[in-house]
């Protein structure tokens, strides 16, 4: 038994962009969709191809920009662009290596097993990890229960799968790739294609589905037959199979093979928690000491006011969510034409798909000519330029489903300023600021993430705005701010050195001294560019 994939990248995209979640990945790293806001901000759109939109977590059920959002690309840029955010690189690594390993056509079956198992062990550290710190709890600070659970389901489902069919000798049935839910997305996508203009059928019949088989298959024939010498435009995309070979595989694994790759996966899990700091180098963990997944069958109700997130209201998000499922999943076209125009072909400042120069323009021509910062003139098509001068955060969903639920302003950072210390009346996620530390010294933070402080629920402290007053609301009615930051100590020579955190947590905003410059990078150093003597001036006054 396998669970669906594709739900469970975006039950992990969720927990990532849920606002005021803190998902601690050692003493000294979060994963934080702090970094992931900072990145966008710093670095030009057509390196990692994501917007602000990309992080809403309102659009629960985009697909197409959950698979951006954990694009290696993205890893890489995090951890050569944003300091400290080694946390939430690990977590898109994560995303992206679970979905591979069952999505991805030209994997061999023990690396599938190594990548599933590999981060099967690194959760159940994870979740020890959390269960040992007084500070942390399984519910607000680990993944959703339902998302844990489907990763270890799929995990031994695999090693099963792979077994059943070595013994049965049916080594070509092994289709990983056609366990997840895009499979009959693909196939609903084509009938539906078949309804008359602006049908609203959505839904089939099993007779219904009977009478269009037969057509889709000949349409389907007919355009990879035809493709060389006739066009078809509205199928191309509908009906196009690749021509590479779906998989390499040409014997499935003995048990033998299987034990060692799972074994590696455990060492090579570990060796991820000695960097990240969530267990000690020395420290002599064996495998059977990690606690499994159990899987309570016994149901029973609970009151909503003592959940607030996923964990018991999964359910109820995705049959909300089902009817924009269906149409996210064919409804972004254009989104993915832009996505294949942007291919990593590296052409000085800008990342774009080229054309060839001698192709006609004209006003109504798809082609424009540019100039990238290397002073190279290059044709890119219209619809790329506009995509990489837009925000695109309205870019949710269908025009249908807007009409129900109107657009909303996403909220847009803020560069800050690269002069002296100066103090704002808002801070954003991104800034450099100093604070007044609990021993009365200075310490350095670069703001991740806000929440309120005091709340009924725990929904009632999210702060989902990506900036906060320095001087919130004293009355009756106050919550109060704090600031989720990555902690740094000024060292000789005005050197920033990571602090580790028993306990990640927000800071009361009210210890904030003053914003900083951003540091200078020097390798792989931080250096302020303003004294500590400054900075403690500013505290004195304050």
């Amino acid at each position: 038994m396998i669970q669906d994939i594709i739900h469970l990248l975006i039950k992990l995209r969720g927990k990532l962009t849920k606002p005021s979640v803190i998902i601690p990945m050692g003493k000294q790293f979060v994963a934080s969709r702090g970094h992931i806001a900072e990145l966008i901000q710093k670095t030009s759109k057509d390196q990692h191809l994501l917007t602000m939109g990309s992080i809403d977590v309102k659009d629960k059920m985009n697909f197409r920009s959950a698979q951006m959002l954990c694009d290696e690309r993205v890893s890489s840029l995090l951890r050569s662009n944003v300091a400290g955010s080694e946390g939430t690189a690990t977590y898109l690594d994560m995303m992206r290596e679970l979905t591979n390993a069952f999505l991805d056509p030209q994997m061999q079956p023990l690396e599938r097993i190594m990548l599933v198992w590999k981060w099967t062990f690194f959760l159940r550290f994870l979740r020890k990890f959390i269960e040992n710190h007084d500070g942390y709890s399984l519910l607000h600070n680990f993944i959703t229960a339902n998302a844990y659970t489907c990763i270890e389901i799929n995990a031994h489902g695999l090693i099963q799968i792979i077994r059943n069919l070595r013994d049965l000798e049916q080594h070509e049935l092994f289709l990983p790739w056609l366990f997840s839910s895009q499979t009959c997305e693909e196939s609903l996508r084509r009938f539906r294609s078949q309804t008359s203009t602006y049908g609203s059928v959505v839904n089939f019949s099993i007779l219904e589905i009977t009478h269009r088989v037969r057509r889709t298959d000949f349409l389907a024939e007919s355009f990879n037959n035809l493709k060389d010498v006739m066009k078809f435009p509205q199928s191309q995309k509908l009906y196009k199979l690749s021509s590479e070979p779906k998989t390499i595989t040409a014997f499935l694994p003995e048990d033998f093979e299987i034990e060692q790759t799972v074994n590696l996966a455990f060492k090579a899990a570990k060796t991820l928690c000695v960097t990240l700091g969530l267990v000690k180098k020395t420290a002599d963990i064996p495998l059977s000491s990690l606690k499994r997944v159990r899987v309570n069958e016994v149901l029973h109700d609970v009151p909503n006011d003592e959940v607030y997130d996923e964990e018991l209201l999964d359910d109820e998000n995705e049959k909300n969510g089902e009817e924009e499922n269906e149409e996210l999943s064919c409804l972004h076209d254009e989104e993915n034409d832009v996505s294949e125009d942007l291919l990593i072909v590296s052409t000085g400042q800008l990342k774009l798909k080229t054309f060839q120069n001698n192709l006609p323009l004209s006003p109504s021509s798809p082609f424009v000519l540019v100039q990238d910062g290397s002073g190279e003139v290059r044709l890119i098509k219209k619809t790329t330029l506009v995509w990489l001068l837009n925000s695109g955060d309205t870019s949710m969903s269908s025009d249908r489903i807007h009409r129900v639920r109107g657009n909303t302003v996403s909220h847009r950072l803020v560069t800050q300023p690269s002069g002296a210390l100066h103090k704002e009346k808002k801070l954003m996620v991104g800034d450099w600021c100093a604070f007044t530390s609990e021993d009365n010294t200075v310490a350095v933070g670069r703001i991740l993430a806000f929440s309120y402080l005091f709340g009924s629920t725990w929904k009632n402290q999210e702060y989902s705005a990506l900036s906060a007053p320095v001087e919130p609301p004293k009355n009756v009615q106050a919550r109060g701010i704090g600031c989720l930051c990555t902690w740094f100590k000024i060292v000789k020579n005005g050197k920033l050195q990571s602090t580790s955190m028993d306990v990640h947590g927000y800071y009361n905003i009210d210890k904030y001294i003053c914003s900083l410059p951003r540091p200078d990078i020097v390798g792989k150093d931080l250096f302020l560019r303003c004294s500590l003597k400054d900075i403690e001036k500013l505290k004195a006054k304050k």
